[in-house]
């Protein structure tokens, strides 16, 4: 079995973890430099050499085509890949290597075909089969993807890439056990596969698993200390809970990793409206928006601002430049709660309701939604209709914002 990792989430990899043959491979004497065991770009030139003076032969090919891997330079891994081949056409290794290479190079299609060529000479191949399966998984052909990587994980497979890509559609499928098992798997192949620990932390969003979610975000961030993502996705984790302090300085930290993440602002934004900080929450919209003008969300929270201290003139632009930048999918959330920001704008709350009743059908955990109904229901008159739109919104989002009628029929101060 072959011992060749790759990661499709990681840039470069180093020297020793690539190995794609597992099988016996060119040995450096004890004379030659310890750089060139470790060092990629010494590994090319040792193999360069040894083409030069001792003549092309496949395994110096296969050497070299590995260090070109390791160094991320897929194209000349590649063409090595396919001399070794050449001079040894029965190379199970250099062909395994071919098919990694080409996953590399995004031709899924064609690695598919050669990891298949593997298999039907090695039926106990597990890198072929993850292999594969990853291909059909970046194919969105999930059973086949499923099956070949599960057939790789009972061979053994030591690539956490398998074991990632299996959770990940097990956790699409909300085989919630299995798929945090998978997870754990590959942390333990890889402490540093940094998707492992976001989509476990998904899981335990959905099951509640409080500590455990904090952990993996606590860990995600010890793994990507220079990302502002991990800072933001733990930061609403804290939102959800109410731990303003605690967002606020994950989003501080996120913006100072990187002050042209417009996403931050918009959850910055978001923080200040839980508080009813509203100017500095326009203010964080305002910035989301100049940086990345093409957004819609924080046009349509920009816009229930507007909405919620009378200047409907505003909220009506910031709806119309919403379903501007949402046209290409009326049928997304964003889209429907854009429209229906437009009709309470406009005082049309009857379309309103007839809209966001579709809406909150089609995506049932979309606590903006059910908020909007709940508005809508109210400047009917329907109260009993409008509390209860507005209790549903609180059970998905405690720390959704409401106008100050809701707070009061509701019981907040």
């Amino acid at each position: 079995m072959r011992h060749s990792k790759y990661y499709i989430f990681l840039a470069a990899l180093i020297c020793a973890c690539i190995s794609c043959g597992g099988r016996k491979s060119v040995q450096v004497g004890p004379a030659q430099s310890e750089a060139i065991v470790t060092d990629p770009a010494a590994r090319i030139q040792h193999y360069s050499d040894l083409i030069a003076t001792k003549g092309e032969k496949p395994e110096y090919f296969l050497e070299r085509c590995r260090a070109y891997i390791a160094m991320g330079d897929y194209d000349a891994a590649l063409q090595d890949a396919e001399k070794a081949l050449i001079l040894d056409p029965q190379s199970i290794e250099a062909l395994s290597c071919k098919g990694t290479i080409l996953i590399r190079l995004q031709r899924y299609s064609d690695a598919i075909a050669v990891c298949s060529q593997v298999i039907e000479r090695d039926a106990g191949d597990a890198q072929a089969y993850g292999d594969r399966g990853i291909a059909y998984y970046t194919l969105n052909k999930i059973k086949p993807s499923l099956e070949d990587l599960e057939r790789s994980i009972a061979l053994k497979t030591d690539d956490a890439q398998h074991y990632l890509t299996a959770a990940m559609i097990l956790h699409r499928q909300e085989h919630w056990e299995s798929a945090l098992s998978y997870y754990a798997q590959a942390i333990t192949l890889d402490p540093e596969c940094a998707d492992a620990y976001r989509y476990r932390a998904k899981i335990h969003e959905v099951l509640n698993n409080y500590r455990e979610e904090m952990e993996d975000y606590r860990l995600l961030i010890k793994v990507l200390p220079d990302d502002p993502q991990p800072y933001n996705e733990r930061a609403l984790m804290y939102l959800r809970k109410r731990e303003y302090s605690l967002a606020l300085k994950d989003l501080n930290a996120a913006i100072g990793l990187d002050p042209t993440y417009a996403l931050t602002y918009r959850n910055r934004g978001d923080l200040y409206c839980y508080q009813r900080q509203y100017d500095l929450a326009q203010q964080d919209y305002s910035i989301a928006v100049t940086l990345q003008p093409q957004l819609v969300s924080p046009y349509i929270n920009r816009a229930e601002i507007y909405y919620l201290t009378q200047d409907k003139q505003r909220a009506l632009e910031d709806c119309r430049n919403a379903l501007q930048n949402a046209a290409g999918t009326p049928e997304s959330s964003l889209y429907m709660d854009a429209q229906a920001m437009m009709f309470l704008c406009q005082g049309d709350y009857q379309k309103a309701v007839a809209l966001l009743l579709q809406a909150v059908k089609k995506f049932p955990k979309q606590a903006a939604l059910y908020n909007k109904l709940g508005e809508a229901y109210f400047r009917l008159g329907k109260k009993n209709a409008a509390i209860d739109q507005w209790k549903q919104a609180l059970s998905l989002h405690r720390s959704y914002p409401f106008a100050a009628h809701a707070r009061a029929l509701l019981g907040f101060k």
